[in-house]
């Protein structure tokens, strides 16, 4: 028999009183499914009561990342951990969400699935701890997703892998630990755009250099046939184009940390149209003045600001 319903005000009131209570007062709030006796049983839920959206009460308290409360729901009130709301919801998203690792690390000992599968209504953003936590920057928790096996390649709905959130907010150790544990370095959106695109357009060295150490292709162009290194160029990040050209050129990067060799900017534009532009298309030595000019044009308008 399905577990009664309850509505999400009446899971709220409970779990904020045992917010306030600790584990002392799951007894009154919650039955023990092991407690044959019926003394106050209406007044107290089933810890396996669903909302009308699904939630559960292992829900609200991993929002509240209450560690010995979900402990006592799961082991002795026989709380589902992998309990899955609307849009694909659990209660270790729930956690991850609201940044408790110590609740997340919890529910993942108590046998908590990384991931789960999306159903016909779930929406795989709200499904995917992993995300989450990439899109947040959490480190700690994408490690430990991470080394829970979560999918690497899961996206969002807009096609994002994590490793291409994480690529695109700079969390450039974020990208080490996905690429650690299987992100594709060259995995690329809808529109061909790569985390080492991400990365360059926004100006974010660092992340770019981590990549580029992962084997990310600095010559893969996008849909619209556009380089890692032009989208750097456009958008006036001109120390990352000249990175990104070294490395199509297969020449050593300095350290990290150490400037980029200089380069006036038509020189630089003219490196970054020869690894973009096919040939006949005005690219390398054909560039035009005018293609050549429009660079720096960007570039020193990018600069001013």
């Amino acid at each position: 028999m399905a577990a009664p319903e309850i509505t999400t005000e009446a899971l709220s009131d409970v779990a904020r009183a045992i917010l306030e209570g600790g584990v002392a007062a799951l007894p009154r709030l919650v039955r023990d499914p092991a407690d044959a006796s019926t003394t106050g049983a209406e007044t107290r839920v089933d810890a396996r009561s669903r909302s009308e959206n699904g939630l559960t009460l292992l829900h609200m308290l991993a929002v509240y990342g209450l560690v010995e409360p979900m402990r006592a729901l799961v082991r002795q009130y026989g709380a589902e951990v992998n309990s899955v709301a609307g849009h694909g919801a659990t209660p270790l998203l729930a956690a991850v969400t609201a940044g408790h690792i110590d609740a997340a690390q919890l529910l993942l000992q108590e046998g908590a699935r990384a991931d789960v599968p999306a159903t016909a209504d779930a929406d795989v953003l709200h499904a995917s701890p992993l995300l989450s936590a990439t899109r947040n920057g959490n480190l700690a928790l994408v490690q430990l997703l991470a080394v829970a096996r979560a999918r690497m390649d899961v996206r969002d709905p807009t096609g994002q892998t994590p490793l291409l959130l994480a690529a695109a907010d700079g969390h450039a150790d974020v990208c080490d630990i996905l690429l650690r544990f299987g992100a594709s370095a060259n995995d690329a959106d809808a529109g061909g755009s790569t985390a080492l695109m991400r990365a360059s357009e926004r100006g974010h060295v660092v992340a770019v250099r981590r990549l580029l150490g992962a084997r990310a292709d600095p010559t893969q162009p996008r849909a619209d046939g556009a380089t890692a290194a032009l989208l750097a160029m456009q958008a006036g990040h001109a120390h990352v184009a000249r990175l990104l050209i070294a490395a199509a050129d297969g020449a050593e990067l300095p350290a990290e940390g150490a400037p980029a060799a200089a380069a006036d900017d038509a020189e630089l534009g003219r490196a970054v149209l020869q690894a973009t532009l096919p040939d006949g298309a005005g690219g390398g030595e054909g560039a035009t003045s005018e293609e050549l000019s429009a660079f720096a044009s960007t570039l020193a308008k990018k600069r001013a600001h």
